[in-house]
């Protein structure tokens, strides 16, 4: 009976030698293999653990070389816009300029911080507080790029039209000769009696050319008792020139 408590080893050494032997009980052996399997297991959850940490190391020490470069990105982006915000900012001081100039309305004041007002003051350092400081500001920026946009096509239209105005408005001389009399109250040459004078008189040689002083359509031309021989041109916008005593 006690042999069936242990396990019996023989070494044979071979002819001639004695024979080896040594029992091992059978407990000893359950927990030999016992703790060589907890060894085993140990030894290889310790192993992925190993691996595991290596390996998140390795990752971690990736993210914060990803982080700094995201960081430098959004700096260099945080520059740009901030050079785009100076541009923007002197068109908008332009186009208020030109705005004044050719009697359009100005763009009202809070419109260029709008979006912004009260959140740069609770800006940090973090990326995410950098992130979100850059979404606003870009959708700021295109706002006021696009308001800034129809503003000069605004002010296009109105250039233009004042251009075409101008362009009908009499400005020049339209003959070359001697000026004898103003515009205003004079005495009447063929009266002699004071009398308001709705026109200049200039003198030149017969067969002077006389030029429109503007863009126009010629309305009329005929005799007139008073007048002679005269002509009459529309320059639009209400403005018209006669033209009398032609030769």
């Amino acid at each position: 009976m006690g042999s069936e408590r242990y396990i019996i080893f023989k070494i044979f050494p071979g002819a001639g030698g004695k024979v080896r032997e040594f029992r091992v009980s059978k407990t000893a052996l359950k927990l030999g293999g016992l703790f060589l399997l907890l060894a085993v297991f140990l030894g290889t959850y310790l192993g992925i653990a190993l691996y595991r940490a290596g390996s998140e190391r390795i990752k971690f020490v990736e993210l914060q070389k990803e982080n700094y470069r995201l960081k430098n990105e959004l700096e260099l982006i945080e520059a740009e816009l901030a050079a785009l915000k100076d541009t923007l900012e002197n068109l908008g001081q332009l186009s208020a300029a030109l705005n004044t100039m050719v009697g359009l309305e100005a763009p009202p004041p809070e419109f260029k911080t709008m979006g912004v007002g009260g959140y740069l003051e609770k800006r940090d350092g973090s990326l995410e507080a950098k992130l979100d400081y850059v979404h606003l500001e870009i959708d700021r920026l295109l706002g006021l790029s696009r308001f800034e946009r129809e503003n000069f096509d605004q002010l296009q239209k109105k250039l233009l039209s004042s251009r075409k105005r101008l362009q009908h408005t009499p400005s020049i001389m339209p003959t070359t000769g001697y000026f004898t009399s103003g515009f205003g109250y004079r005495r009447d040459p063929f009266t002699g009696r004071i009398k308001f004078h709705r026109g200049i008189d200039l003198s030149a040689p017969v067969g002077t050319p006389v030029i429109a002083p503007a863009d126009g359509v010629v309305r009329k031309v005929g005799r007139d008792r008073g007048f002679g021989l005269y002509m009459v041109i529309d320059h639009g916008y209400g403005i018209q020139t006669y033209y009398a005593h032609l030769h």
